[in-house]
């Protein structure tokens, strides 16, 4: 029916022509369109609808499955994370996640250090109200004897001038005690370092425990000019205790010998049974150590208790 139409467009009802002649020949090229035809694809438009709907609901299904998958995967390493410090909250230093290489790792690395501090500060806290109230116990009986003897009727002025002496000495006592206490209770950041005279330091130390140290045989090997760099609190209390320790529970040596880098306090003993004496003045004794950097290495025998201290300088 279109070949009898000339060149051009032509609409025949619903039916649109175009027709073209092919250059250099004498043919046409015909192009139908019927609209009558194309109409009848409506009929399926509820059903493609109805498809795309379902295509788009299994989608949403599909995506929201992955997802709860993939947030559980990424969860997991945070909630074991979560367990092990419900678990144990202060006592867990090296968590599972530790290894982790991810983001999860950093932070398990993180708060294990966190929790380190945390316990090493819980135990100085522990430690310091331990030697507290240990420590402070001679020095706070001294004076409550000393005010006693001073309050009596027939205390002359000899026996008063020698108690406020004890007084003054023991509230000396309590002051480098607390301040020894609290140094130590603290994290350590860095400590104070001066020059300090060690004979000068071991001579005001023997000074104070007399009249006991009147009736030792005391040996002193230390040059005068001898000067060591350190924290003046950590090493008046290290040479306080080691000399206390000597005094009340050694016999009737004592030697004292140092150098540049060590200090070394020995004495004899009266019984095998006097190094348990020593246990808790010890104890102040290694933390202070620990706290400066120094070596500590005592060396016991059945007539010599010797303590050591290296890496002074």
């Amino acid at each position: 029916f279109a070949k009898p139409l000339s060149e051009g467009l032509h609409e025949i009802g619903d039916t649109h022509v175009l027709i073209k002649k092919m250059p250099g020949t004498a043919n046409k090229i015909y192009m139908i369109l019927d609209e009558s035809k194309m109409s009848s694809l409506d009929s399926f438009a509820p059903t493609t609808i109805s498809l795309l709907w379902a295509l788009a609901g299994l989608i949403i299904i599909a995506g929201a499955v992955v997802a709860i998958v993939m947030a559980r995967i990424i969860s997991a390493p945070v909630v074991q994370l979560a367990k092990d410090l419900s678990r144990h909250p202060l006592k867990t230093k090296q968590l599972e996640s530790n290894h982790r290489k991810d983001e999860v790792g950093v932070l398990s690395r993180v708060i294990s250090g966190a929790l380190e501090r945390l316990e090493n500060t819980l135990d100085r806290e522990q430690a310091f109200t331990r030697h507290v109230s240990h420590e402070l116990r001679t020095p706070l009986s001294i004076i409550r004897n000393s005010l006693a003897v001073i309050k009596l009727p027939g205390c002359d002025e000899t026996k008063k001038a020698r108690n406020l002496q004890r007084l003054q000495q023991a509230s000396r006592d309590m002051e480098d005690l607390i301040e020894l206490f609290l140094c130590l209770s603290r994290e350590k950041i860095g400590q104070k370092c001066a020059n300090i005279n060690l004979q000068q330091l071991l001579n005001d130390a023997l000074l104070r425990h007399q009249p006991k140290i009147d009736s030792m045989s005391v040996q002193l090997q230390v040059k005068q000019d001898l000067m060591i760099s350190a924290d003046p609190i950590l090493l008046k209390s290290l040479i306080h205790n080691l000399i206390n320790n000597a005094i009340q529970h050694g016999g009737q040596r004592l030697l004292i010998a140092a150098n540049q880098n060590s200090l070394v306090i020995s004495n004899t003993l009266t019984e095998v049974e006097s190094v348990a004496g020593y246990g808790f003045g010890l104890e102040i004794v290694s933390r202070i150590c620990r706290y400066a950097g120094w070596s500590l290495h005592i060396r016991s025998t059945s007539t010599v208790y010797s303590a050591k201290i290296s890496q002074l300088g």
